[in-house]
């Protein structure tokens, strides 16, 4: 079972997501952050598996937040999710280090194991 830090700023996503993962044998939401800073601060205390991580939050966003963190662990994982669906959101997500983006829309536990798997093959 993957432990999962989520990060979004809005209490209602982190519900949903949270929800999702319940149902799931794979994953397990070990923490939760409302912003970058709480996930930077987070993160060397749990070393989660996944960080499911929001691009746009207040005091520092995601792409801030997933660059502090792979600079403590390079190996991090980190997923992305927006509201937003452009492509550059993807490119910005996998520039900053991350290992995938999923608009929030499209979120599933099916859809991370997706991407969990191509990182896998990517790095082997």
């Amino acid at each position: 079972m993957l432990r999962v830090l989520l990060v979004d700023d809005q209490e209602l996503f982190r519900d949903m997501a949270r929800s999702m993962f319940s149902g799931s044998d794979d994953f397990e939401v070990i923490a939760e952050a409302e912003d970058g800073i709480e996930a930077v601060n987070v993160y060397p205390k749990l070393n989660p598996d996944l960080v499911l991580m929001d691009m746009q939050m207040a005091r520092m966003n995601g792409l801030e937040a997933t660059r502090e963190i792979l600079k403590w662990d390079p190996d991090a994982r980190v997923v992305m999710t927006s509201m937003r669906s452009e492509p550059e959101y993807q490119r910005l997500a996998i520039d900053m280090g991350a290992v995938g983006f999923i608009p929030k829309r499209d979120l599933s536990v099916g859809s991370l194991r997706d991407i969990l798997g191509e990182a896998v093959r990517a790095a082997a």
